[in-house]
């Protein structure tokens, strides 16, 4: 890439239409110095352009795991929320290509919004909107790396919790001050020269941290905890999702006490059930949406890094885990792991079983809904039974109280009867 001065994005209105598109090691290189990710494992730019479509059966996938996520949350009276992080090109629109700037629509919103079902508004939030609100100096996303700044990581954050009425003032726990970075995808054009950022930096939260991504080979089944002992409250939140959201975590501690995140797909309901949390959140990058995988086929994370022979966490982390979760014994855990959904036909196929399971289930709650009714009858009756017969009890003991006191009273009136003639006749006798 040749060695341009970066201009603000709204410098590249002057471009013409005709301006050939540069692609450079898959990284699409706009006139301005801004960098995109074109393809990568997700094909992401023909998506968006609508070159390729979802299959069906993934949007389906996309709304069935977040029903299923949501009734799961619902039962245990925990708000739910799933998150999409808005594609670079989708947010920083202004910083494509000419050609590129009509072309380039949002894959949520295309084919995925329209088939959201009756609630799927209040489970899911797609903040593009908010991050396109940040312009000038306070910009969404870092120039030559496919993920936020600290400014649009902060906003996504609050955005999340106004969902739920929560909410801090950023100036109250974080402050500005400059800082460096390395852009994933200058690196990728073999750029090594940081570039300026604002970061914020904690004033005083000064969160303790838990994470297994040294002992991983890539950042697959990634485990943060995350500990504030000055948060606003003593919530505990579960976060599910991919880098996106791990770079957000520290925006939610103002507020969440312990966070646990969890890298990946699926939803994880053994580990979830044992850290107990007060709140959920699960997201994903807008480019994943290209394929979803059903929760059912996606393991527990602490069963798949159990099968991982040279996963070999350190004592800090493993007292860190087995602190926030009730039990760490892998070898409870079952280690039948359902393969990875490559296909429409295996996705329709698992979603047909997740449905089949889902009537047995109901079928059950049923059948123990009826048998804890008769029990609650059968208590009833019992209940009354025993009542009955403590009243019956209670009134034999004051007949017999009554009857003992009756007997009492006629035994103290005889002997005065017998007894005071008696002494009469005794006196009498006495005196002669």
């Amino acid at each position: 890439m040749a060695d341009t001065a970066s201009e603000e994005p709204g410098a590249a209105a002057s471009q013409t239409i005709a301006e050939a598109l540069t692609i450079r090691g898959d990284v699409l290189v706009a006139p301005n110095g801004w960098l995109f990710l074109h393809s990568g494992a997700q094909d992401q730019f023909a998506y968006l352009q609508a070159e390729e479509t979802p299959d069906p059966a993934h949007v389906h996938a996309f709304w069935s795991n977040l029903e299923n996520r949501a009734r799961y949350c619902r039962e245990r009276r925990l708000p739910y929320l799933h998150v999409v992080f808005p594609s670079k090109p989708v947010v920083m629109t202004r910083a494509l290509p000419a050609t590129l700037r009509e072309r380039v629509q949002s894959l949520y919103v295309r084919s995925f919004l329209p088939a959201a079902p009756l609630h799927g508004a209040t489970w899911a939030l797609y903040p593009v909107e908010e991050l396109r609100e940040l312009d000038g100096t306070d910009l969404p996303f870092l120039e030559t790396d496919t993920h936020l700044t600290d400014l649009g990581r902060a906003l996504v954050a609050q955005a999340a919790l106004a969902r739920w009425n929560l909410g801090y003032a950023i100036n109250d726990y974080f402050e500005r001050e400059s800082g460096t970075y390395q852009g994933d995808l200058s690196s990728m054009l073999g750029e090594k020269d940081p570039r300026p950022r604002v970061v914020l930096r904690d004033k005083s939260l000064n969160p303790k941290t838990w994470d297994n991504r040294k002992f991983l080979p890539g950042n697959d089944l990634n485990i943060v905890l995350m500990h504030s002992p000055r948060s606003a409250t003593p919530l505990r939140l579960a976060v599910i999702g991919d880098s996106f959201f791990r770079d957000c975590l520290r925006f939610l501690a103002p507020v969440f006490r312990d966070i646990l995140y969890l890298r990946g797909p699926g939803f994880h309901k053994a580990t979830l059930d044992r850290f107990a949390p007060h709140a959920v959140m699960t997201g994903n990058a807008e480019r994943y949406l290209a394929k979803v995988p059903l929760d059912v086929s996606v393991p527990d994370i602490r069963a798949a890094l159990g099968q991982k022979p040279l996963y070999e966490p350190d004592e800090h982390f493993a007292s860190g885990l087995a602190a926030q979760l009730s039990c760490l014994d892998l070898s409870l855990l079952s280690h039948d792991i359902v393969p990875p959904v490559t296909s429409s036909q295996e996705v329709l196929a698992l979603q047909s079983r997740s449905e089949e399971q889902e009537a047995e289930l109901a079928r059950i709650e049923d059948r123990l809904r009826t048998k804890d009714e008769k029990m609650r009858k059968m208590r009833k009756r019992k209940d009354a039974q025993i009542q009955a017969l403590r009243q019956q009890l209670d009134q034999r003991e004051k007949r017999l109280a009554e009857a003992d006191l009756l007997l009492r009273q006629k035994q103290a009136s005889l002997v005065g009867r017998i007894v005071r003639p008696l002494r009469h006749a005794l006196g009498s006798l006495r005196r002669m």
